[in-house]
This record gives C-alpha cells, structure tokens and sequence, in this order.
C-alpha cells in the first residue's frame, strides 16, 4: 500500500507540472533565493520544467522502490519510513513546480518561504527518524555478518545446522 502511494505521489507531480505547462511564459524561474524570490529565470523547455519532476521520480524510486538488494535487509524495518521520506520529497517538489508556475505566470511575486521550509524540515525530521531507527539494523546487520552462525532455513520456522563437507 505504501508503495501505491508513492507512485501516486510521484505521477501526482509528473501530473502537476504536465497540467501547469500550457500556461507557462517564455520565461520561467530557475531558482529561488531564501526570501522565495526568483533570482534565476530561464526560457521555457521541456527540458528545464520537467527537471524537477525527473528528480523527484529519481528521488522517490530510490528511496522507495528500488533500494539495491544489499540494502533490502537493513530498509526491510524501515521502509514506511523510507516511503514517508520518498513521499516528502515528491511532495516538496510538487510544492516548488506549482510555485514556480505561479510565479513564472506573474500570479505571485516570490515563492512563499514558509510552505518550503515546513517541507525541508519535515525531510530532515523524517531522515534524522529515519537514521535512528535505522541504526539497530545496520548493527545488526554487522553483527550477522561477523558472526553468521548457522544457515536459516528460507521459512525461517527453525534454525538448521548445515554439516561441514569434508
């Protein structure tokens, strides 16, 4: 379920930007500074409005979907955090390219500081949370490791030893 909701969220903002593209100026704004307003503005592309989205899509996939196999065991407790996490930043972005369509389209003057801080700082709260929830499987994961002891059988109903081949 999670999962569906991260790729909703993720299509959400493909969505946002896809239905903000008709009415954009030749010109839009590339970058923010921290008072939300523009101070970077270039000509309209598919290229540079869809870039956000990409990033977010890249963003979302890794964290949410495609972690490497290597990682699944320690992500395996976590991955609603990690989902969460991956659903702030689509969030986040969505946020950016809707004001950056307001204010590309002359509506608002600045991108409104607050709603983007309340973003950021709810993906460092959720990556701090993250890490420390985090941090009892990657020890037990070094441990397991160090330390494999005797094969698990797949059902992981009972722990068999295997006999040593000699």
């Amino acid at each position: 379920m999670a999962k569906l909701v991260l790729v909703l969220a993720m299509l959400g903002v493909w969505g946002l930007a896809a239905w903000l593209w008709p009415g954009l100026p030749e010109r839009v704004p590339m970058h923010f500074d921290l008072a939300g307003r523009p101070d970077g503005w270039v000509e309209k592309s598919v290229l540079v409005w869809f870039g956000l989205p990409t990033l977010a899509t890249a963003v979302g996939a890794v964290l949410g979907l495609l972690l490497p196999v290597w990682m699944v065991r320690l992500a395996r407790a976590n991955s609603r955090w990690l989902t969460v996490l991956a659903c702030l930043v689509q969030g986040l972005f969505g946020w950016i390219v809707f004001g950056s369509s307001r204010v590309a389209v002359g509506r608002w003057d600045v991108l409104p500081a607050t709603p983007t801080l309340v973003g950021i700082s709810a993906i460092v709260l959720c990556a701090i949370a993250l890490a420390f929830a985090g941090s009892r499987a990657v020890k037990q994961e070094f441990a397991r490791v160090r330390n494999p002891g005797p094969r698990r059988h797949r059902s992981r109903a009972r722990v068999r030893s295997i006999p040593a081949v000699r």
